[in-house]
């Protein structure tokens, strides 16, 4: 029996809940291998891992030629950047006394900005018609996101630097959530694929992850294998899927435009 794509991706959502509810059950002290190395790590390296070869698929078949081709190489860009981010990622500085940005940290910022220069790159082809009221709804509905985030900041006002540098995330997610909003705009009107679809789904997840990880890092008491690591995992599961629907788009037929 053949699984569709929809099914699997429901099957990989279901799979990472499942993954982390069994880590809080067994508890999340429990080293895997090392030190600073959990369970919930791995999906850390699986998740973006997948996209960034589905990317690097999309990078080879443009190649280096158009506004499309530069946009696949930027969100490549901007996948290697998260994951380089994760990869370095250590649970344990959370609890450091630290009054700066880490070197994590400047890579998950660096990957925001990649990624909205991917967004603009993708919708230039579009730029005629994308219409002013088509960006006000969508800034107006990234700002709605980001609100809860803004308004928590404002109210811990006494909290300490890491905690109101953390709150650069959900202003990032905001940002890159306005471009891809009117992505989604155009997509009701038949001018762009899927893809954008999963794109919005995964960075409400990324912002949802972001806010609650804000939460719980003020009040100490985000873990590993956290909900808000599990939003972020399901938040590259869709990413993935977004660009893999991406992919068939493109191999479908030779008269199937891959730009859509």
């Amino acid at each position: 029996m053949i699984i569709s794509q929809k099914e699997a991706l429901l099957a990989c959502l279901v799979f990472v809940a499942a993954f982390f509810a069994a880590v809080n059950v067994t508890g999340y002290q429990e080293y895997l291998v090392a030190d600073r190395w959990y369970y919930t790590d791995f999906l850390f390296i699986v998740a973006p891992l997948a996209v960034l070869i589905v990317s690097a698929i999309l990078v080879a078949r443009y190649k280096i030629s158009g506004s499309h081709a530069i946009s696949w190489i930027l969100f490549f860009v901007a996948t290697i950047s998260w994951f380089a981010a994760d990869q370095i990622y250590s649970y344990d500085n959370e609890y450091d006394q630290f009054s700066g940005l880490y070197p994590s940290d400047w890579l998950y910022i660096a990957g925001y900005l990649f990624y909205f220069t991917f967004a603009l790159f993708y919708l230039k082809p579009r730029k005629a018609k994308i219409t002013k009221n088509a960006i006000v709804v969508s800034i107006a509905i990234a700002t709605c996101f980001v609100i809860p985030s803004i308004y928590f900041v404002h109210n811990k006002i006494s909290a300490d630097v890491e905690v109101l540098l953390n709150s650069i995330y959900p202003v990032l997610d905001g940002m890159v959530l306005v471009p891809t909003i009117i992505a989604i705009i155009l997509f009701f009107r038949g001018q762009v694929n899927f893809l954008w679809i999963s794109v919005l789904i995964a960075f409400v997840f990324s912002v949802a992850g972001d806010t609650l990880y804000l939460i719980e890092s003020y009040n100490d008491e985000f873990r590993p294998g956290s909900v808000a690591d599990m939003f972020f995992v399901w938040s590259y599961v869709f990413f993935a899927f977004g660009a893999y629907s991406h992919i068939r788009l493109f191999g479908r037929s030779p008269n199937v435009d891959p730009r859509q």
